[in-house]
Parts: structure tokens; sequence; C-alpha cells
């Protein structure tokens, strides 16, 4: 029997190695988040999806499509707009005042007070004064004439830690500014499925000089149209904007 030890106390200090590894190197066990689905039109989603979005033009808008990332300009200016919603009649904005609008949008994010400009019913351009540390800033700007987007919630979900708003969206583009100084007597509309011009969904022709522009609604693409995802996640204090993504 006592030949059998040394075999016997191999094969336990194998198994106890075997276990320890497996223990060791086993995996965190992943919590699956739990998502229900919630109205568009819930107070929640509609305040958030409208901090995301300062402004309706392409013109400031573009870039954030294009890159799906944030630039400083567009920080400050959703911060801005954010800030001129409840302070309609200010005339100088003290940076700590955008500080707080940012913090409140997109949590702890990296930006450097600059000035900047966004086209917004409550803000155009924004002038930086490093010296006094404050902002002043002008109304009345229009964006680009020819371009456009249009879009729309199309479902929204929840967890406890993070709103998704789920967004079709097209990109339209006109030629009438260059073909009004031409013999040409149509203008064309063209609409894509994105602002990186992926994929062409429809073709309109019009008179210019006597048509009515054709109206293009994303209600009548929304099968072709992309589809992005905002992502808003809990801080600890405010469901703040983090990402948004193009799933299709």
């Amino acid at each position: 029997m006592k030949k059998y030890i040394p075999y016997v106390v191999m094969i336990v200090v194998i198994i106890s190695v075997v276990s320890l590894f497996l223990w060791i190197d086993r995996k965190p066990e992943v919590v699956k988040e739990e998502f229900e689905p919630i109205p568009v039109t819930d107070p929640g989603v509609q305040l958030l999806y409208s901090r995301a979005n300062p402004s309706d033009s392409v013109t400031s808008l573009i870039d954030v499509y294009r890159k799906e990332s944030f630039s400083n300009e567009f920080i400050l200016g959703t911060a801005f707009v954010d800030y001129l919603k409840e302070h309609p009649n200010a005339e100088v904005v003290d940076e700590k005042e955008i500080d707080k609008s940012i913090k409140k949008i997109f949590g702890d994010t990296t930006y450097a007070h600059d000035s900047g400009y966004i086209v917004s019913s409550y803000v155009c351009a924004f002038r930086y004064n490093k010296g006094e540390k404050n902002y002043t800033y002008l109304t009345g700007c229009d964006g680009s004439l020819n371009t456009s987007i249009d879009r729309k919630i199309v479902s929204a979900r929840k967890s406890e830690t993070e709103y998704i708003i789920t967004e079709k969206m097209i990109y339209i583009k006109s030629d009438w500014d260059t073909v009004m100084n031409t013999d040409e007597e149509y203008a064309t509309i063209k609409v894509y499925r994105d602002v990186q011009e992926s994929k062409q969904i429809d073709e309109i022709k019009y008179l210019w000089e006597t048509d009515q522009v054709p109206h293009i609604t994303i209600d009548d693409y929304l099968e072709n149209a992309s589809t992005y995802e905002y992502h808003f996640v809990f801080d600890g204090e405010n469901f703040v904007y983090k990402k948004l993504e193009k799933i299709n």
C-alpha cells in the first residue's frame, strides 16, 4: 500500500493545481443590463434628445454624424444653447455657467473654453474672453441653404443606468443655388440615407422658378433611412450624453 502513496499524493497535487488555475482564470460573471421599451413621447426621452440636439442645422451637426464624436465647438455650443434656454436675456455668460451645463449634459468630458459657432434660434456665434473668463454671443444666423437633414425618434428603451434612443435620419441636398445662375430650368433634390452619401435613395426634379420646392420628410423614407442610437449613461447625478452610434 505504501508504494501507492506517492502516486496518490501526486494525483491530489495535480488536481489541486488544476482547480486553483481554473478558479484564478475564471471570468467574472457578466451581468446583462435589463432594458425595457418606453414611449418616444416619454418626458425623459424628449428632454435628453433635446439636450443632445442644440441645432437642427446640418452645418452644426454634420461632424457629429460623420465622426460619431463630439468636437470641442459642439460641446461648448450645446452647453451655450442649454444655458440660454433658461436665461434668454443674458448678455454676458460666465464660463462657470457653461461648465455647469457641460457637466449636466456630457458629464466628465474633456473640453477647453474657446470661441465658436452653432446654428440655433438662441445663439449663432459665441466669443470667449479669456481675461474676463466669460462669453458674449450673437444671434440671427442661418445654416446651409442647400443641404439639410430630417430625422425622428422611432423607439427608446431604458435600464436603471442607461437610456438608448433610436433615431432615423436622411440627408438632403439641392442644387438650386447653382442652377439659378445658369440656363437650367430644373433644379434637383437628392436624398441620401446618411451624411456620408453612402446611398442615394431618391432624386426629385422641379422647376425652380415656378414650382414650390418639394417638401421632403423622413416619414417617406423610414425603410431606407440610416439608423442611429443615442446613449445616455447615469453618472450619479444625471443621464449624460456619452455616444452617438450608427447601427445601420
